[in-house]
């Protein structure tokens, strides 16, 4: 009689899950980091690609981020060029198709451009910085609880700048769209990651406290 070993493979199965649930709550705030870090550099890294002549992996790396951004070329950064950005109308004058659909990437006199857009580069890199920010600062930042509206705050700059833009009010500058882009990228990190220091990592300090009464 062959013995019925379908048991065991599903206790190991369902041990080996577990190992992995512990940990990834153990480690989750440095996979954090790594991915976000991953990501900006990524990023950064397409136009360093097209410097060294290496459009295939570059072009690779500017479709990949494609769903993720509307990448025009007049809300980027570029590097390589006469200037770290540009106007519309500049990159025209150029020779550069500022059309949207197109999402031109740059060439030689200009230089080329970051994978992401200003606004998205400093938002993703503020959820980095912070990320390694609460990494160093842990003990304290693990206390810190913000409601969900006050989160919601940290959104408000870029939607007034996003939605005065789109209406056509005025044309934002690079400087206005970093900025509201790092104070979004500050929301999440404060709002979030003391949760799931509390759900996934050790308990919060502040909840071993004995209750007084």
């Amino acid at each position: 009689m062959v013995p019925d070993t379908r048991g065991s493979r599903a206790t190991g199965c369902t041990r080996n899950l577990d190992r992995a649930g512990r940990w990834i709550g153990l480690h989750w705030l440095a996979l954090m980091n790594l991915f976000w870090g991953a990501y900006v550099l990524l990023a950064l890294a397409a136009p360093v690609l097209m410097l060294l002549g290496w459009t295939g992996p570059a072009k690779v790396v500017y479709w990949l981020y494609r769903p993720a951004c509307h990448q025009r070329p007049e809300r980027s950064f570029f590097l390589g060029g006469l200037q770290s950005t540009y106007s519309a109308q500049e990159l025209a004058g150029m020779g550069i198709d500022v059309d949207p659909l197109v999402r031109a990437i740059g060439g030689p006199s200009v230089g080329y451009k970051v994978a992401v857009c200003e606004r998205d580069t400093a938002l993703y890199g503020a959820v980095f910085a912070m990320g390694v920010v609460y990494a160093v600062f842990r003990k304290g930042m693990r206390r810190i609880r913000i409601p969900l509206w006050a989160g919601l705050l940290f959104a408000a700059p870029l939607a007034v700048d996003g939605t005065l833009q789109l209406l056509g009010v005025y044309e934002s500058t690079w400087l206005l769209r970093s900025l509201t882009g790092a104070v979004f990228g500050v929301g999440p990190v404060l709002l979030a990651y003391p949760l799931l220091d509390e759900s996934l990592g050790e308990p919060n300090p502040s909840s071993l406290s004995p209750k007084v009464g």
